[in-house]
Protein backbone atom coordinates (compact mmCIF):
# COMPACT_ATOMS: atom_id res chain seq x y z
CA UNK A 1 0.00 0.00 0.00
CA UNK A 2 2.76 2.08 -0.86
CA UNK A 3 4.63 3.24 -4.11
CA UNK A 4 7.85 4.83 -3.60
CA UNK A 5 8.46 7.18 -6.89
CA UNK A 6 12.22 8.62 -6.56
CA UNK A 7 13.58 8.67 -10.45
CA UNK A 8 11.77 9.56 -13.76
CA UNK A 9 12.71 6.28 -14.94
CA UNK A 10 10.56 5.13 -12.24
CA UNK A 11 7.66 7.50 -13.30
CA UNK A 12 7.51 6.49 -17.02
CA UNK A 13 7.62 2.92 -16.28
CA UNK A 14 4.02 4.10 -14.10
CA UNK A 15 2.80 6.14 -17.01
CA UNK A 16 3.49 3.16 -19.75
CA UNK A 17 1.96 0.71 -17.75
CA UNK A 18 -1.29 3.32 -16.68
CA UNK A 19 -3.55 1.72 -19.21
CA UNK A 20 -3.09 -1.71 -17.86
CA UNK A 21 -3.67 -0.55 -13.98
CA UNK A 22 -6.84 1.28 -14.94
CA UNK A 23 -8.23 -1.84 -16.99
CA UNK A 24 -7.70 -4.16 -13.72
CA UNK A 25 -8.49 -1.45 -11.57
CA UNK A 26 -11.84 -1.11 -13.33
CA UNK A 27 -12.75 -4.58 -13.53
CA UNK A 28 -11.92 -5.25 -10.13
CA UNK A 29 -14.00 -2.41 -8.86
CA UNK A 30 -17.09 -3.09 -11.06
CA UNK A 31 -16.62 -7.15 -9.96
CA UNK A 32 -16.90 -5.63 -6.05
CA UNK A 33 -19.43 -2.86 -6.73
CA UNK A 34 -21.39 -5.70 -8.25
CA UNK A 35 -21.30 -8.34 -5.93
CA UNK A 36 -21.69 -5.81 -2.57
CA UNK A 37 -24.83 -4.09 -5.02
CA UNK A 38 -23.66 -0.82 -4.57
CA UNK A 39 -25.90 1.99 -5.90
CA UNK A 40 -25.23 3.92 -9.57
CA UNK A 41 -24.07 6.95 -6.98
CA UNK A 42 -22.22 5.22 -4.60
CA UNK A 43 -20.75 3.45 -7.43
CA UNK A 44 -19.71 6.74 -9.11
CA UNK A 45 -18.70 8.74 -6.38
CA UNK A 46 -16.17 6.17 -5.37
CA UNK A 47 -14.86 5.97 -9.10
CA UNK A 48 -15.10 9.39 -9.49
CA UNK A 49 -13.60 10.45 -6.82
CA UNK A 50 -10.63 7.77 -5.28
CA UNK A 51 -9.22 6.56 -8.72
CA UNK A 52 -9.68 9.27 -11.77
CA UNK A 53 -9.11 12.50 -9.30
CA UNK A 54 -5.86 10.34 -8.23
CA UNK A 55 -4.65 10.07 -11.85
CA UNK A 56 -4.53 14.05 -12.38
CA UNK A 57 -2.79 14.05 -8.69
CA UNK A 58 0.01 11.89 -10.55
CA UNK A 59 0.42 13.30 -13.84
CA UNK A 60 1.53 17.19 -11.88
CA UNK A 61 3.50 15.26 -9.08
CA UNK A 62 5.50 13.46 -12.06
CA UNK A 63 6.74 16.69 -13.14
CA UNK A 64 9.06 17.32 -10.36
CA UNK A 65 11.89 15.09 -9.56
CA UNK A 66 11.06 15.23 -5.95
CA UNK A 67 8.67 12.06 -6.14
CA UNK A 68 6.18 11.61 -2.99
CA UNK A 69 4.89 9.14 -1.28
CA UNK A 70 1.94 8.06 -2.17
CA UNK A 71 -0.10 5.87 0.27
CA UNK A 72 -3.06 3.99 -0.21
CA UNK A 73 -6.04 3.41 2.18
CA UNK A 74 -8.27 0.13 2.22
CA UNK A 75 -11.47 -0.75 3.10
CA UNK A 76 -11.74 -2.80 6.45
CA UNK A 77 -12.01 -6.04 4.80
CA UNK A 78 -9.59 -8.52 3.41
CA UNK A 79 -10.08 -7.57 0.27
CA UNK A 80 -8.48 -4.44 0.34
CA UNK A 81 -10.94 -2.41 -1.95
CA UNK A 82 -8.81 0.83 -2.53
CA UNK A 83 -11.43 3.81 -1.21
CA UNK A 84 -8.63 7.16 -1.36
CA UNK A 85 -5.10 8.21 -1.93
CA UNK A 86 -3.16 10.48 0.02
CA UNK A 87 0.27 12.00 -0.89
CA UNK A 88 2.04 12.89 1.70
CA UNK A 89 4.70 15.87 2.08
CA UNK A 90 7.80 14.36 4.05
CA UNK A 91 11.37 14.79 4.11
CA UNK A 92 13.07 11.39 3.05
CA UNK A 93 16.82 10.46 2.72
CA UNK A 94 17.50 14.37 3.01
CA UNK A 95 15.05 15.43 0.35
CA UNK A 96 12.46 17.53 0.97
CA UNK A 97 8.76 16.90 -0.84
CA UNK A 98 7.07 19.37 -2.54
CA UNK A 99 3.96 18.36 -2.41
CA UNK A 100 1.69 19.08 0.73
CA UNK A 101 -0.76 16.59 1.90
CA UNK A 102 -3.75 16.01 -0.88
CA UNK A 103 -6.68 13.89 0.63
CA UNK A 104 -9.35 12.37 -1.43
CA UNK A 105 -13.14 14.23 -0.16
CA UNK A 106 -15.26 11.63 1.77
CA UNK A 107 -18.04 10.01 -0.55
CA UNK A 108 -21.13 7.71 0.15
CA UNK A 109 -18.57 4.69 0.99
CA UNK A 110 -15.34 6.21 2.04
CA UNK A 111 -15.91 7.36 5.50
CA UNK A 112 -12.75 8.14 7.38
CA UNK A 113 -15.02 8.29 10.83
CA UNK A 114 -15.16 4.39 9.38
CA UNK A 115 -12.04 3.13 7.99
CA UNK A 116 -9.10 2.01 9.77
CA UNK A 117 -5.68 2.57 8.12
CA UNK A 118 -3.46 -0.59 8.08
CA UNK A 119 -6.32 -2.87 8.51
CA UNK A 120 -6.20 -5.01 5.70
CA UNK A 121 -2.51 -6.02 6.54
CA UNK A 122 -2.95 -6.37 10.51
CA UNK A 123 -5.97 -7.80 10.76
CA UNK A 124 -4.40 -11.50 10.20
CA UNK A 125 -2.02 -10.84 13.48
CA UNK A 126 -4.71 -9.09 15.16
CA UNK A 127 -7.00 -11.55 15.08
CA UNK A 128 -4.05 -14.08 16.26
CA UNK A 129 -3.14 -11.90 19.47
CA UNK A 130 -6.39 -10.83 19.83
CA UNK A 131 -4.56 -7.34 20.81
CA UNK A 132 -3.57 -3.94 18.70
CA UNK A 133 -1.34 -1.30 18.39
CA UNK A 134 -3.18 2.05 17.59
CA UNK A 135 -0.61 4.74 16.61
CA UNK A 136 -1.58 8.26 15.20
CA UNK A 137 -0.59 8.36 11.50
CA UNK A 138 -0.04 6.58 8.36
CA UNK A 139 4.13 6.90 8.54
CA UNK A 140 3.68 5.61 11.87
CA UNK A 141 1.96 2.59 11.22
CA UNK A 142 4.66 2.08 7.82
CA UNK A 143 7.54 2.64 10.76
CA UNK A 144 5.94 0.05 13.44
CA UNK A 145 5.39 -2.42 10.23
CA UNK A 146 8.56 -1.90 9.28
CA UNK A 147 9.89 -2.98 12.99
CA UNK A 148 8.05 -6.24 12.71
CA UNK A 149 4.96 -4.82 14.77
CA UNK A 150 2.31 -6.69 12.35
CA UNK A 151 -0.94 -5.68 14.24
CA UNK A 152 -0.52 -2.05 14.20
CA UNK A 153 -3.15 -0.18 12.98
CA UNK A 154 -4.53 4.18 12.78
CA UNK A 155 -7.26 6.43 12.27
CA UNK A 156 -7.84 8.36 9.44
CA UNK A 157 -6.50 12.01 9.80
CA UNK A 158 -9.46 12.37 12.20
CA UNK A 159 -9.69 11.36 16.40
CA UNK A 160 -10.01 7.41 17.16
CA UNK A 161 -13.61 6.81 16.52
CA UNK A 162 -16.60 4.94 18.04
CA UNK A 163 -17.24 3.02 14.81
CA UNK A 164 -13.77 2.01 14.45
CA UNK A 165 -13.28 0.68 17.79
CA UNK A 166 -16.48 -1.26 17.32
CA UNK A 167 -15.26 -2.84 14.42
CA UNK A 168 -11.44 -3.76 16.30
CA UNK A 169 -14.00 -4.94 18.80
CA UNK A 170 -14.69 -8.12 16.64
CA UNK A 171 -11.09 -9.35 16.25
CA UNK A 172 -9.13 -8.06 19.89
CA UNK A 173 -9.98 -7.63 23.45
CA UNK A 174 -6.99 -5.18 24.32
CA UNK A 175 -5.44 -2.34 22.36
CA UNK A 176 -1.78 -0.58 23.36
CA UNK A 177 -2.21 3.36 22.23
CA UNK A 178 0.84 4.99 20.89
CA UNK A 179 0.64 8.52 20.63
CA UNK A 180 2.77 11.91 20.64
CA UNK A 181 4.03 13.15 24.37
CA UNK A 182 2.84 16.70 23.24
CA UNK A 183 -0.72 17.82 24.63
CA UNK A 184 -2.68 17.03 21.88
CA UNK A 185 -1.40 13.63 21.84
CA UNK A 186 -2.32 13.24 25.32
CA UNK A 187 -5.27 14.19 25.04
CA UNK A 188 -5.82 11.95 21.68
CA UNK A 189 -5.25 9.20 24.28
CA UNK A 190 -7.52 10.72 26.77
CA UNK A 191 -10.08 10.50 24.52
CA UNK A 192 -9.35 6.84 22.70
CA UNK A 193 -8.86 5.46 25.82
CA UNK A 194 -12.61 6.81 27.12
CA UNK A 195 -13.80 5.48 23.75
CA UNK A 196 -12.08 1.94 24.20
CA UNK A 197 -13.55 1.02 27.68
CA UNK A 198 -16.88 1.76 26.58
CA UNK A 199 -16.38 -1.28 24.12
CA UNK A 200 -14.86 -3.07 26.56
CA UNK A 201 -11.47 -3.25 25.29
CA UNK A 202 -8.98 -3.10 27.56
CA UNK A 203 -6.36 -0.89 26.86
CA UNK A 204 -2.67 0.56 27.95
CA UNK A 205 -0.33 3.27 26.73
CA UNK A 206 3.56 2.80 25.16
CA UNK A 207 5.02 6.47 26.15
CA UNK A 208 7.27 7.31 23.42
CA UNK A 209 10.46 9.66 24.37
CA UNK A 210 9.23 13.39 24.50
CA UNK A 211 9.72 15.49 21.04
CA UNK A 212 10.46 12.02 19.16
CA UNK A 213 7.68 9.90 16.31
CA UNK A 214 8.31 6.17 15.50
CA UNK A 215 9.74 6.93 12.22
CA UNK A 216 12.29 8.99 13.68
CA UNK A 217 12.95 6.65 16.34
CA UNK A 218 13.05 4.08 13.54
CA UNK A 219 15.56 5.92 11.17
CA UNK A 220 17.69 6.79 14.32
CA UNK A 221 18.13 4.03 16.47
CA UNK A 222 16.85 0.95 14.29
CA UNK A 223 14.06 -1.46 14.02
CA UNK A 224 15.30 -3.24 17.61
CA UNK A 225 14.57 0.01 19.59
CA UNK A 226 10.62 0.41 17.79
CA UNK A 227 9.69 -2.92 18.45
CA UNK A 228 11.39 -3.14 22.04
CA UNK A 229 8.70 -0.42 23.34
CA UNK A 230 5.33 -2.37 22.49
CA UNK A 231 7.17 -4.84 25.23
CA UNK A 232 6.23 -1.91 28.27
CA UNK A 233 3.35 -1.12 28.31
CA UNK A 234 2.25 1.38 30.63
CA UNK A 235 -1.50 1.38 32.41
CA UNK A 236 -3.37 3.69 30.80
CA UNK A 237 -5.03 5.51 34.21
CA UNK A 238 -1.37 6.31 35.72
CA UNK A 239 0.17 7.32 32.28
CA UNK A 240 -2.94 9.79 32.09
CA UNK A 241 -1.85 10.99 35.80
CA UNK A 242 1.46 11.35 35.51
CA UNK A 243 1.17 13.54 32.42
CA UNK A 244 -1.43 15.34 34.11
CA UNK A 245 0.96 16.50 36.83
CA UNK A 246 3.52 17.49 34.53
CA UNK A 247 1.18 19.73 33.12
CA UNK A 248 -1.17 21.39 36.04
CA UNK A 249 1.52 20.24 39.11
CA UNK A 250 0.73 19.50 42.42
CA UNK A 251 2.05 22.23 44.57
CA UNK A 252 -1.06 23.35 45.50
CA UNK A 253 -4.71 22.80 45.28
CA UNK A 254 -5.58 24.29 42.22
CA UNK A 255 -2.99 21.95 40.51
CA UNK A 256 -4.39 19.05 42.32
CA UNK A 257 -7.96 19.73 41.54
CA UNK A 258 -6.85 20.14 37.70
CA UNK A 259 -5.18 17.20 37.69
CA UNK A 260 -8.53 15.07 39.18
CA UNK A 261 -10.98 17.14 36.04
CA UNK A 262 -8.60 15.95 33.84
CA UNK A 263 -8.56 12.02 34.40
CA UNK A 264 -12.63 12.16 35.57
CA UNK A 265 -14.00 11.65 32.19
CA UNK A 266 -11.52 7.97 31.94
CA UNK A 267 -12.60 7.35 35.49
CA UNK A 268 -16.77 7.88 34.55
CA UNK A 269 -15.54 5.16 31.46
CA UNK A 270 -14.33 2.48 33.73
CA UNK A 271 -16.69 -0.35 33.94
CA UNK A 272 -16.35 -2.13 37.19
CA UNK A 273 -16.44 -0.58 40.30
CA UNK A 274 -13.58 -2.71 41.22
CA UNK A 275 -11.41 -0.43 39.08
CA UNK A 276 -12.86 2.36 40.08
CA UNK A 277 -12.16 1.87 43.37
CA UNK A 278 -8.29 1.12 42.39
CA UNK A 279 -7.79 4.13 40.61
CA UNK A 280 -9.56 6.34 43.47
CA UNK A 281 -6.95 5.36 45.21
CA UNK A 282 -4.12 5.22 43.12
CA UNK A 283 -5.27 9.14 42.40
CA UNK A 284 -5.58 9.69 46.32
CA UNK A 285 -2.25 8.24 47.15
CA UNK A 286 -0.09 10.53 44.12
CA UNK A 287 -1.89 13.21 45.29
CA UNK A 288 -1.32 12.82 49.09
CA UNK A 289 -4.92 13.53 49.51
CA UNK A 290 -7.45 11.26 51.47
CA UNK A 291 -9.65 8.54 49.38
CA UNK A 292 -12.85 9.52 50.79
CA UNK A 293 -12.41 13.16 49.11
CA UNK A 294 -11.63 11.47 45.98
CA UNK A 295 -14.90 9.41 46.25
CA UNK A 296 -16.60 12.63 47.43
CA UNK A 297 -15.74 14.85 44.66
CA UNK A 298 -15.60 12.09 41.88
CA UNK A 299 -19.98 11.28 43.06
CA UNK A 300 -20.78 15.83 43.51
CA UNK A 301 -19.04 15.52 39.94
CA UNK A 302 -21.21 12.75 38.43
CA UNK A 303 -24.32 14.24 40.45
CA UNK A 304 -23.51 18.11 38.50
CA UNK A 305 -23.44 16.15 34.96
CA UNK A 306 -25.97 13.50 35.77
CA UNK A 307 -30.06 14.22 34.91
CA UNK A 308 -32.43 14.58 36.82
CA UNK A 309 -34.25 11.27 37.55
CA UNK A 310 -36.88 10.70 40.27
CA UNK A 311 -35.66 9.46 43.36
CA UNK A 312 -36.01 5.77 44.48
CA UNK A 313 -35.94 5.24 47.90
CA UNK A 314 -35.44 1.12 47.46
CA UNK A 315 -32.12 2.37 45.94
CA UNK A 316 -31.52 5.33 47.87
CA UNK A 317 -31.05 2.79 50.63
CA UNK A 318 -29.15 0.03 48.77
CA UNK A 319 -26.60 3.43 48.10
CA UNK A 320 -26.06 3.79 51.74
CA UNK A 321 -23.21 1.06 51.67
CA UNK A 322 -20.31 1.90 49.61
CA UNK A 323 -19.38 -1.64 47.70
CA UNK A 324 -15.35 -1.42 48.63
CA UNK A 325 -13.20 -3.49 46.88
CA UNK A 326 -13.52 -6.55 49.37
CA UNK A 327 -17.17 -6.93 49.21
CA UNK A 328 -17.27 -6.13 45.80
CA UNK A 329 -14.98 -9.25 44.97
CA UNK A 330 -17.18 -11.23 46.99
CA UNK A 331 -20.39 -10.53 45.78
CA UNK A 332 -18.79 -11.77 42.43
CA UNK A 333 -17.94 -15.01 44.24
CA UNK A 334 -21.51 -15.31 45.23
CA UNK A 335 -22.48 -15.11 41.82
CA UNK A 336 -20.22 -17.75 41.15
CA UNK A 337 -19.70 -19.84 43.78
CA UNK A 338 -17.55 -22.77 41.88
CA UNK A 339 -14.63 -20.25 42.06
CA UNK A 340 -14.78 -19.78 45.83
CA UNK A 341 -12.81 -23.44 46.14
CA UNK A 342 -9.53 -22.19 44.57
CA UNK A 343 -9.96 -18.50 45.72
CA UNK A 344 -10.35 -19.57 49.93
CA UNK A 345 -6.62 -21.12 48.68
CA UNK A 346 -5.07 -17.80 47.71
CA UNK A 347 -7.14 -15.25 50.21
CA UNK A 348 -7.99 -16.03 53.59
CA UNK A 349 -10.27 -13.98 56.03
CA UNK A 350 -7.62 -11.91 57.84
CA UNK A 351 -6.48 -10.67 53.66
CA UNK A 352 -9.28 -8.66 53.79
CA UNK A 353 -10.11 -5.09 55.26
CA UNK A 354 -14.12 -4.61 55.32
CA UNK A 355 -15.89 -6.09 57.75
CA UNK A 356 -19.16 -6.97 55.29
CA UNK A 357 -16.86 -8.30 53.60
CA UNK A 358 -15.85 -10.95 56.12
CA UNK A 359 -18.97 -11.78 57.17
CA UNK A 360 -19.51 -13.12 53.34
CA UNK A 361 -16.31 -14.79 53.39
CA UNK A 362 -17.72 -16.65 56.76
CA UNK A 363 -20.82 -16.94 55.25
CA UNK A 364 -19.24 -18.68 52.18
CA UNK A 365 -16.75 -20.96 53.85
CA UNK A 366 -19.70 -22.50 55.90
CA UNK A 367 -21.53 -23.01 53.09
CA UNK A 368 -18.84 -24.43 51.31
CA UNK A 369 -17.51 -26.88 53.93
CA UNK A 370 -21.71 -28.21 53.70
CA UNK A 371 -21.42 -28.54 49.76
CA UNK A 372 -24.46 -25.98 49.97
CA UNK A 373 -24.37 -24.23 46.75
CA UNK A 374 -28.02 -22.39 47.15
CA UNK A 375 -28.06 -18.84 47.46
CA UNK A 376 -31.23 -18.82 49.22
CA UNK A 377 -29.47 -20.66 52.27
CA UNK A 378 -26.29 -18.28 51.45
CA UNK A 379 -28.83 -14.99 51.76
CA UNK A 380 -30.61 -16.17 55.02
CA UNK A 381 -27.53 -16.24 56.93
CA UNK A 382 -27.17 -12.95 56.69
CA UNK A 383 -28.49 -10.98 58.98
CA UNK A 384 -28.04 -7.46 57.77
CA UNK A 385 -30.68 -6.55 56.31
CA UNK A 386 -28.68 -3.73 54.22
CA UNK A 387 -25.94 -5.53 53.19
CA UNK A 388 -28.49 -8.24 51.90
CA UNK A 389 -30.13 -5.39 49.67
CA UNK A 390 -27.01 -4.20 48.64
CA UNK A 391 -25.94 -7.99 47.62
CA UNK A 392 -29.07 -8.55 45.73
CA UNK A 393 -29.06 -5.21 44.26
CA UNK A 394 -25.74 -5.69 42.49
CA UNK A 395 -26.31 -9.76 41.62
CA UNK A 396 -29.55 -7.84 39.47
CA UNK A 397 -27.43 -5.75 37.23
CA UNK A 398 -25.75 -8.54 36.15
CA UNK A 399 -22.25 -7.51 36.04
CA UNK A 400 -20.52 -10.13 37.42
CA UNK A 401 -21.73 -12.86 35.02
CA UNK A 402 -19.52 -11.05 32.18
CA UNK A 403 -16.09 -12.21 32.03
CA UNK A 404 -16.55 -13.04 35.83
CA UNK A 405 -13.22 -15.38 36.10
CA UNK A 406 -11.02 -11.93 34.98
CA UNK A 407 -13.48 -10.06 37.37
CA UNK A 408 -12.22 -12.44 40.08
CA UNK A 409 -8.64 -12.76 38.94
CA UNK A 410 -8.09 -9.02 39.20
CA UNK A 411 -9.82 -8.91 42.65
CA UNK A 412 -7.51 -11.06 44.29
CA UNK A 413 -4.35 -9.29 42.17
CA UNK A 414 -5.49 -5.94 43.87
CA UNK A 415 -5.93 -7.58 47.54
CA UNK A 416 -2.51 -9.70 47.46
CA UNK A 417 -1.24 -5.85 45.75
CA UNK A 418 -2.41 -4.14 48.68
CA UNK A 419 -1.14 -6.11 51.31
CA UNK A 420 2.23 -6.54 49.83
CA UNK A 421 2.28 -2.70 49.71
CA UNK A 422 1.34 -2.38 53.91
CA UNK A 423 3.61 -5.07 54.50
CA UNK A 424 6.61 -3.17 52.22
CA UNK A 425 5.36 0.28 53.56
CA UNK A 426 5.76 -1.72 57.25
CA UNK A 427 9.58 -3.24 56.40
CA UNK A 428 10.36 0.32 54.82
CA UNK A 429 9.37 1.82 58.61
CA UNK A 430 11.72 -0.71 59.80
CA UNK A 431 14.90 -0.03 58.26
CA UNK A 432 14.15 3.65 58.55
CA UNK A 433 14.20 3.41 62.53
CA UNK A 434 16.88 0.87 63.29
CA UNK A 435 19.42 3.10 60.46
CA UNK A 436 22.93 2.17 60.15
CA UNK A 437 21.77 -0.41 63.29
CA UNK A 438 24.56 -3.30 64.14
CA UNK A 439 22.64 -6.20 64.01
CA UNK A 440 23.78 -7.44 60.51
CA UNK A 441 21.02 -10.11 60.43
CA UNK A 442 17.60 -8.10 61.33
CA UNK A 443 19.15 -5.90 58.35
CA UNK A 444 19.62 -8.72 56.16
CA UNK A 445 16.07 -10.23 56.85
CA UNK A 446 14.32 -7.06 56.16
CA UNK A 447 16.19 -6.63 53.19
CA UNK A 448 15.34 -9.84 52.08
CA UNK A 449 11.63 -9.80 53.07
CA UNK A 450 11.87 -6.50 50.89
CA UNK A 451 13.15 -8.01 47.66
CA UNK A 452 10.54 -10.93 47.75
CA UNK A 453 7.96 -8.78 48.50
CA UNK A 454 8.90 -6.00 45.58
CA UNK A 455 9.48 -9.21 42.79
CA UNK A 456 5.86 -10.38 44.05
CA UNK A 457 4.99 -7.04 43.25
CA UNK A 458 6.31 -7.49 39.91
CA UNK A 459 4.95 -10.36 39.28
CA UNK A 460 1.35 -9.40 40.60
CA UNK A 461 1.45 -6.14 37.78
CA UNK A 462 2.20 -8.28 35.00
CA UNK A 463 -0.43 -10.74 35.15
Amino acid sequence: NIIILESKKTQYNLLYIRPLIIIIYMVCFSYYTYSQKFTEYEVKSAYIFNFTKFVQWQESSFNSTNSPYIIGIYKNTSFGLVLSKTIEDRTVHGRKFIIKYINSPETSIYKKGETIFGIHTAVKEIRRKKEFVLVEGNFDVLAFYQSGVRNVVAPLGTAFTEKQAKYLKRYASRCLMIFDSDMAGIEATLKSAVILEKYGITNYVISLPKGKDPSEILEKEGPEALNKLTKYPINTFEYLVKRAIERFGIKNTEGKESVFQFVTPYLASLGTELRKEDSFRYLANVLEIDVNAVFKDYAARKKQTSPVKIKNPVQDQQKEITVSLDLFLMIALVENREAFASFRNVIDLDDLDDSRAKRVYVVLEDMYRRSDSSNEGLMSKIDDEKLKDVILHKLSTGEYRINSEQIIKDGVNKIRQRNLEKKRSEIEMQLRKIGLTTDRFELENLLSEKKFIDEELLRIKGN
